[in-house]
């Protein structure tokens, strides 16, 4: 989902469409959060989603040692 740049924006934008009453539905993913399952389901992805963005971030961040006495 383009318009979700995290997994609280993608969450709040989830619930603003139930307050109105109706729902998502991803055709791709087979996903509807009109029902039960179809909202543990977009939960879970978004969580896998935001745990891999934190890792490949953090791998992605040079680590530097300027000196090797500071290692013992």
């Amino acid at each position: 989902m383009a318009a979700a740049r995290s997994l609280c924006d993608l969450l709040d934008i989830i619930e603003a469409l139930k307050e109105r009453g109706t729902g998502f539905r991803s055709l791709a993913e087979d996903i509807d959060t009109a029902k039960p399952a179809g909202e543990q389901i977009l939960h879970a992805f978004a969580s896998i989603a935001h745990f891999e963005h934190r890792v490949t971030q953090r791998l992605s961040t040079p680590v530097v040692i300027t000196d090797h006495k500071s290692l013992s």
